[in-house]
């Protein structure tokens, strides 16, 4: 299942920051199947649009939950253009 976050973060980001979530989150994505598909860092309302491949909602929202201290996130579930079409008829 493909997921969209719309993330802001709670502090300035600094490679040093970055790096120690990565270094954090990393294993728990890795853990629990969870692949971090892309990332953009964005201007505007959010710092950044993250999208992740995962198993299933409750897994992302685990995951989200346990992130929580570095990022605010809106989430929304995603179908590609073509998943949708089907779905269409």
């Amino acid at each position: 299942m493909l997921f969209i976050s719309l993330t802001k973060f709670k502090t300035k980001p600094t490679l040093e920051v970055t790096n120690s979530w990565h270094k954090r989150v990393d294993p728990v994505l890795k853990k629990n199947n969870i692949r971090m598909v892309a990332a953009f860092w964005t201007l505007g309302k959010y710092d950044a649009v993250l999208v992740f491949d995962a198993p299933s909602e409750a897994k992302l929202l685990k995951f989200l939950y346990d992130s929580s201290d570095f990022i605010d996130t809106e989430t929304m579930s995603a179908v590609t253009e073509s998943n949708a079409e089907t779905l269409l008829g």
